[in-house]
């Protein structure tokens, strides 16, 4: 039985091949074999009752089971729902025709629809793919033959959900006399279609028919609130451009709407969910949020994805209109001769390089705005979906993040390892240990040798760090438990490694990522403490918090509190601070908060991303980081605490202190990792 892998791995496997000459285009030449519709035949009314069941059963059993076609001289197989769109559902510009793309997706749908364990599908689309088109299809060749059911439509506005229904009952008035069912009205439907037995059928010779044969079933649309379909319990829901609801929380609206297809620990119906995405603050965050809870790759004890949907990604340049040969297949790479198109149009250049040269030259023309939407709107890749468009607000090269990002995101071995760091045998002041743990508070990439933890000199009877030429801690503290908006704002922190030559590959990086909200701030200041004791290494943050800075002095580790860089200082500030750390105050036109932005803005240009001059992809492996530079916006830095505290860690960096050190002969034949260091390996 022949395979067909789609997105994540997921198998579709193809149902037994029948003989060629049963096969739609057998009897035609290859050139000649493509997709063709079978139409109602023209002398319909004057067949006999018999040959028009004999029609009708099949392409019922096509819209059921599929079938094959030979498409240039390959046998295809379209599943039931993607036969019913193609050959009896009439869209805008007529009856659609056969994508390949298209194809793959059905054939993704089919198994979502079939898995008892799978709520529905999670699309990540691009803008005018037919998706609504293709939902309101499958809704309709469902909804034909189920009894007592109900299918519901929202989108990201009632009045999206209206349009959509539209669709639905424009291919309904299509439809051929023989898969009308009984409805009510199909003439002047605004709210709901429904199923059930009118005076007189809608169908083929306006037959009479009997009670017993109507379905009981209906299609309908609901405004977008967050309890729209709360209390129903539907066959399919149809969810459209849930990656732009603003004036909804789509992830609460999907927690309700999660009950309308399961019934206790069963699965009674499917969701279609799918959209193009807004930027992050415009409802993109709330379709991320689901998206990433989607993958198959990540199954819960039950046998389920967190959010029981699965998703789905296509790129872009895949199925891209104007870039579709007359067999419906994609053109993606510029072929070596034109190719003639589906519209009669010759392809002389392939999708691929046509979007890359118009993101070079959005790039080239300084439109980042533009550049950036660009790529969003037509996503190569699933990380670009999730991009947000730069702004006059934008303070990092974006590029260069999502270049890093899109670089982590095929790492096949993610080497950050996610645990917490604990007092050894829970006793305090002794040995702090890590301990690896799924819903860990840290991510770290690099540690020090066994001999260097926890390693400490003393001070005027207090123990102070001895790693201080190795690195620095950073953070932006909290603290209250609230803030006055009543608003848990995240605590962050980052280790880096401070630059050296000895050890050049794994210098100059971020180490570590602290990013929680422990239900106390005292359980943060400890936190914290810990990190540095096991390191060696100092801290360094905001001075205008002092609770994280009290705990320290507090529990004897004030040494651990880093000194404010001697070159931030101003003439005033110079003489009259007397407290660590550095006051985040002013604006960013003057003062401290142009120095960190600056600073963090040099770093990533020059250590982010491809670097122009040595053509070499910078090492930055916390995303979350990465996503906080790419949207940080410099007038408000409320949202930015990962982007705060790599600021602090980058200007912390730059109190270099030289070591003395003795240099062992060079071992030729060592085994280093690919960052070039023999002790990151966190035990």
């Amino acid at each position: 039985m022949e395979e067909v892998e789609l997105y994540e791995g997921l198998i579709f496997k193809l149902p037994k091949m029948p003989p060629k000459t049963q096969i739609l285009g057998g009897n035609l030449v290859s050139k000649n074999q493509k997709w063709a519709r079978t139409p109602l035949p023209e002398n319909w009314d004057e067949m006999s009752v018999e040959a028009q069941d004999a029609f009708a059963f099949e392409e019922d059993r096509k819209c059921t089971d599929g079938m094959w076609f030979f498409n240039n001289g390959t046998p295809t197989y379209i599943t039931g729902d993607h036969y019913h769109y193609l050959n009896w559902f009439k869209i805008d510009s007529g009856y659609p025709d056969y994508r390949d793309r298209d194809k793959r997706w059905f054939y993704h749908w089919f198994l979502c629809d079939t898995d008892p364990e799978c709520i529905g599908q999670c699309y990540g689309k691009l803008r005018r793919d037919g998706y609504s088109f293709r939902g309101d299809s499958i809704m309709l060749n469902k909804a034909r033959r189920t009894f007592n059911s109900h299918f519901g439509i929202v989108s990201k506005t009632g009045g999206d959900a209206e349009e959509m229904f539209k669709k639905l009952i424009h291919g309904f008035l299509y439809y051929p006399p023989f898969f009308k069912p009984l409805v009510q009205s199909a003439e002047d439907v605004k709210k709901s279609l429904v199923f059930k037995t009118p005076q007189q059928r809608v169908t083929y010779k306006n037959r009479v028919t009997n009670k017993e044969t109507s379905l009981h079933t209906t299609i309908d649309w609901k405004n977008t609130k967050e309890n729209s379909y709360d209390g129903f319990k539907l066959k399919i829901l149809a969810a459209d451009e849930t990656g732009k609801w603003e004036e909804v929380s789509v992830e609460k609206w999907f927690n309700i709407a999660k009950t309308c297809v399961t019934l206790g620990r069963r699965i009674v119906g499917k969701m279609l969910f799918g959209s193009t995405v807004n930027e992050a603050k415009k409802g993109g965050a709330g379709f991320k949020a689901i998206w990433d809870k989607s993958s198959i790759k990540d199954k819960t004890e039950i046998g389920r994805t967190r959010s029981g949907l699965w998703k789905y990604f296509v790129p872009a340049y895949d199925g891209m209109e104007g870039f579709i040969d007359e067999y419906g297949m994609s053109i993606i790479e510029t072929p070596a001769v034109p190719v003639m198109g589906i519209d009669g149009v010759l392809i002389t250049v392939g999708a691929k390089p046509y979007y890359e040269s118009v993101r070079r030259e959005l790039q080239q023309s300084g439109d980042v705005v533009g550049y950036f939407e660009e790529i969003r709107q037509r996503p190569f890749t699933e990380d670009e979906m999730f991009r947000d468009p730069a702004n006059d607000k934008t303070s990092f090269d974006i590029d260069k993040i999502y270049q890093q990002l899109e670089h982590n995101s095929f790492n096949a071995k993610n080497p950050l390892v996610k645990g917490n760091f604990t007092w050894k045998d829970g006793v305090r002041d002794t040995e702090v240990v890590f301990e690896p743990d799924s819903n860990g508070r840290w991510l770290v990439y690099w540690m020090p040798n066994q001999d260097d933890r926890n390693k400490f000199t003393t001070k005027y009877g207090q123990k102070a760090p001895a790693n201080t030429h190795e690195g620095v801690f950073s953070t932006d503290p909290i603290d209250h438990k609230y803030t006055s908006s009543n608003k848990r704002s995240m605590a962050a922190s980052h280790g880096f490694r401070k630059l050296s030559i000895i050890d050049g590959h794994m210098s100059n990086i971020f180490v570590s990522q602290y990013w929680a909200r422990p239900s106390d701030p005292s359980i943060f200041y400890e936190d914290m403490l810990m990190q540095c004791v096991f390191y060696g290494w100092e801290i360094l943050g905001e001075s205008n918090k002092p609770g994280c800075m009290n705990h320290f002095r507090n529990r004897g580790y004030g040494h651990y509190l880093m000194d404010r860089p001697a070159f931030t200082h101003s003439e005033y500030s110079e003489k009259n601070q007397k407290e660590k750390w550095i006051p985040n105050t002013g604006s960013i036109e003057s003062g401290i908060r142009r120095m960190l932005v600056e600073h963090l803005q040099s770093y990533v240009y020059q250590n982010v991303g491809t670097n122009s001059t040595t053509n070499v992809m910078g090492c930055c492996l916390f995303d979350d980081t990465l996503n906080d530079w790419a949207k940080f916006n410099v007038e408000d830095w409320t949202d930015y605490d990962l982007t705060v505290s790599a600021m602090y860690a980058v200007i912390g960096s730059k109190s270099v202190v030289v070591p003395k050190r003795e240099f062992a002969p060079i071992n030729l034949f060592k085994k280093y990792d690919n960052r070039g260091s023999e002790s990151r390996e966190i035990k």
